[in-house]
């Protein structure tokens, strides 16, 4: 018998070919979807066999007789797997569907792995809750929970300023005015928009606190589960804080601070003479008892309860400072200032307009920084009285007086017996 043998069904052909030394069993190909498939087999009668019924099968449409015996086993174990899952889950799901929803899947994550994506998006989204929260309702919720930070138990300060979780609320309620959305639709895209439109003519200084704000917030709903735990939102880009070129520092002259202190009388005098010759920060002043000016001769103790950075120092009193003190020797006890800050500067502001002296932001402290400074010429030390960083006071205040100037500051005391003693009213309001 001559091979190969081509057996011959309608137009379908299968070929049987003949043992050779390399391969010792008869062969039958077909070709099917274009594609050569042979079968082995040990006679020619089963061979021919076969081949006539592949012919035959091929010819009506049917590829199931050209599989081989490992896709047939594939098929089989594909069945089963299958069959498995809906006795598991009770949803049906064919192989079609099953190979076809695979290779999108591989095709969209490229080299990662199937089940390593499932397995990063199960920990993306684990904690999340199941109820989707709106913005608003969330930052009315955030904003309740910073509320009850500013109350301070009894002879504590409170753990969070009053004054920043106010100014954060009214920064969120811009937020959540813009997103009219779930907390979990929130996109890196909103926040550029919010950045680009609503905040856009502000200055960068103040979309930083927006930003500081908006972070502190998109943390918390991390925390609440109304955002997966490795959310992108955080790495922003609109989130990047802008550069912002340096306010110039105000300083007061030894003549204009002359002119406050004698305009000035009661606590306020007081307090400004503080400010002026031992640096203590509006905040920090306003939180004075009258024993902290005695409790330590020769300084005032600035608490960790009263202190900004809620860290204890001492300042030394200057002669000038000790002079400005006399009047209120025998005062010993209860709080220097019975009112909130806010009148504090009011009353401040009020009194620069009486002196004709131009109202510079914060620059009591400033003066008294910039002038021990030029005195002293060592950061470190002045750094360490006015409860900052060394860095700060070289990068800010090197230069922004002379030794010259610094003595007039530091000679400034009262004349004669023009400090008189004036006591103010008890204020409702507290501190």
């Amino acid at each position: 018998m001559r091979f190969p043998v081509k057996i011959k069904f309608r137009r379908i052909v299968a070929t049987i070919f003949g043992k050779t030394a390399a391969y010792p069993r008869y062969r039958v190909a077909v070709t099917v979807n274009g594609r050569r498939r042979f079968q082995g087999f040990d006679d020619f009668g089963a061979a021919k066999e076969a081949a006539e019924k592949l012919a035959r099968e091929l010819s009506r449409g049917s590829n199931i007789a050209a599989l081989t015996g490992k896709e047939i086993a594939d098929t089989i174990a594909v069945r089963d797997l299958l069959a498995n899952h809906v006795q598991a889950t009770g949803r049906k799901v064919t192989m079609v569907q099953a190979v076809s929803e695979y290779l999108d899947a591989a095709r969209c994550l490229d080299l990662m792995p199937l089940s390593e994506a499932v397995q990063h998006a199960i920990r993306a989204v684990a904690g999340v809750r199941a109820d989707r929260v709106p913005v608003a309702t969330a930052v009315e919720e955030f904003n309740a929970t910073r509320r009850k930070k500013t109350v301070a138990p009894s002879g504590r300060r409170p753990q969070l300023s009053p004054r920043l979780a106010y100014q954060d609320e009214i920064r969120l309620r811009v937020l959540a005015k813009a997103f009219a959305s779930d907390v979990l639709d929130v996109t890196p895209d909103h926040l550029r928009l919010l950045f680009d439109t609503e905040l856009g003519e502000l200055s960068p200084k103040s979309r930083n606190h927006y930003r500081g704000t908006i972070r502190s917030w998109l943390k918390w709903s991390r925390e609440q589960g109304y955002l997966p735990l490795d959310t992108r939102l955080l790495e922003a880009p609109a989130l990047v804080p802008e550069k912002v070129m340096g306010a110039e520092i105000g300083i007061y002259s030894a003549v204009e601070l002359r002119t406050l202190l004698d305009k000035s009388e009661g606590e306020v005098q007081l307090l400004i003479a503080v400010g002026a010759f031992a640096g203590l920060r509006t905040q920090e002043l306003v939180r004075l008892d009258f024993a902290d000016l005695w409790r330590r001769p020769g300084f005032i103790e600035v608490t960790a309860l009263k202190s900004k950075t809620r860290a204890r120092r001492l300042v030394p009193i200057c002669p000038a400072l000790q002079r400005w003190l006399e009047p209120w020797r025998g005062h010993r006890e209860g709080p220097i200032w019975t009112f909130k800050e806010n009148e504090f500067h009011v009353r401040f502001r009020e009194l620069c307009a009486k002196a004709k002296v131009d109202r510079k932001q914060n620059a009591l402290r400033h003066s008294f920084i910039s002038y021990r400074l030029a005195e002293s010429h060592d950061e470190n030390k002045v750094a360490q009285q006015s409860g900052t960083s060394p860095t700060m006071i070289f990068t800010n205040y090197r230069q922004l007086a002379t030794e010259q100037e610094a003595k007039e500051w530091f000679s400034v005391q009262p004349t004669g017996s023009a400090q008189n003693v004036v006591q103010m009213p008890a204020a409702t309001g507290g501190k």
